[in-house]
């Protein structure tokens, strides 16, 4: 029970707009590299074909808090990989600096897109879920075994995301998501994109996370 209600903690830090510390609001539309980055993010999540996101990300969440950590050591790596990048003290600052303010974003961001209030995630998790489960239900009665045997992609997930931080030019990009996919269900990330030959590929994984 208390790993269940730590865990809802967190997330409810993730996705609730919170007011500290002076807080910023960023608005706004993304950009045409945001639409590619965060979209290549999120298919290795959910291959629904809407993606469903919160309005409102905190600026101050465990996800960042992490982060923040990172950052201001200037040091990032990714043992998996062995890729590393080192900060300068004006881009630790920059980051940091973007990574203080709360993201409000607006409707329609994606094609075939759905934005729901932070407030209202937990409904339309437990509605799409139930539906979910009728679903298979009636396949497993009917015998449609291809149904049945579900990948982990029919999930229904509410993303959260924070506004990409792009730097070195436009070449270098930080994002920060959250997909959640019902109370103990869903995972979390956050990593670097490269642009080579103007193509943007995840470059160092810095946290990321399932559960």
């Amino acid at each position: 029970m208390t790993t269940v209600l730590t865990r809802i903690f967190v997330i409810i830090l993730w996705l609730t707009s919170v007011q500290l510390f002076g807080v910023r609001a960023s608005y706004g539309q993304v950009s045409q590299d945001d639409t590619t980055i965060l979209l290549k993010a999120f298919r290795q999540v959910s291959k629904q074909a809407q993606i469903v996101y919160v309005d409102t990300v905190s600026a101050y969440n465990d996800t960042t808090g992490r982060l923040f950590k990172s950052i201001q050591n200037g040091n990032i790596s990714d043992k998996r990989t062995g890729n590393y990048l080192t900060l300068t003290n004006a881009e630790q600052d920059y980051i940091l600096t973007q990574l203080g303010q709360q993201t409000v974003w607006s409707d329609n961001l994606f094609p075939n897109s759905k934005r729901i209030d932070a407030d209202n995630m937990w409904t339309y998790l437990r509605q799409m879920n139930a539906q979910r489960a009728l679903s298979l239900n009636q396949a497993a009665l009917q015998k449609d075994t291809m149904t049945v045997k579900h990948p982990r992609f029919d999930y229904p997930y509410v993303f959260s995301f924070a506004k990409p931080i792009y730097i070195r030019d436009n070449t270098v990009c930080l994002i920060a998501f959250g997909a959640m996919c019902g109370g103990e269900c869903g995972q979390t990330e956050t990593s670097f994109y490269r642009k080579e030959n103007n193509e943007w590929t995840k470059w160092i994984i810095v946290t990321a996370g399932d559960f």
